[in-house]
């Protein structure tokens, strides 16, 4: 199935001298099809907590003017000071047409992947559920850790700390 996360993965294949029949040959990579909106969900069901400022869209930078077909497409970034003292992954803005970063363990303070819509008409962070979808996780899975208790900031958290399965 895959994921549509850029994630770069190393593999280690041994196959011991007496067994060997010089057959292997490693999968060549292909394009699965499947985008960053394909894990999203609409936006009429996410929170308006998820969905950046007007005063923090001002901060944005757009980086690929065309909007060209390179994935992931990194479309845009934030800037200000804060910003600027963030890593650089987290003040990037995606397409929702390309993929996914990898993601990594953000605590909240807009440091969470962030998605546009429409050509950065809509512009609002990944919801820890879109999170786990990105990781290879089903909703059930999620909505088992909600309803212990899990705050936004542990499910990114536990996101970012998990090694998706799905290659």
């Amino acid at each position: 199935t895959g994921l549509p996360q850029n994630r770069n993965r190393i593999f280690v294949i041994s196959i011991r001298k007496d067994i060997d029949s010089s057959m292997f040959e490693f999968p060549k990579p292909f394009d699965t099809g499947i985008r960053l909106k394909d894990m999203l969900e609409t936006d009429e069901k996410v929170l308006e907590k998820y969905f950046l400022s007007d005063e923090v869209q001002e901060k944005l930078r757009v980086t690929n003017e065309e909007m060209t077909e390179n994935m992931p497409i990194h479309i845009a970034d934030l800037c200000s000071e804060k910003y600027k003292r963030m890593h650089e992954q987290s003040r990037r803005i995606y397409d929702e047409d390309g993929i996914s970063p990898a993601m990594h363990t953000c605590g909240g303070g807009n440091t969470e992947c962030k998605v546009s819509r429409n050509k950065l008409k809509i512009v609002r962070k990944i919801t820890p559920k879109e999170a786990n979808r990105l990781m290879g996780f089903d909703d059930i899975d999620y909505e088992r850790c909600v309803e212990l208790g899990m705050s936004d900031t542990q499910g990114y958290k536990q996101t970012g700390n998990s090694i998706p399965v799905s290659v």
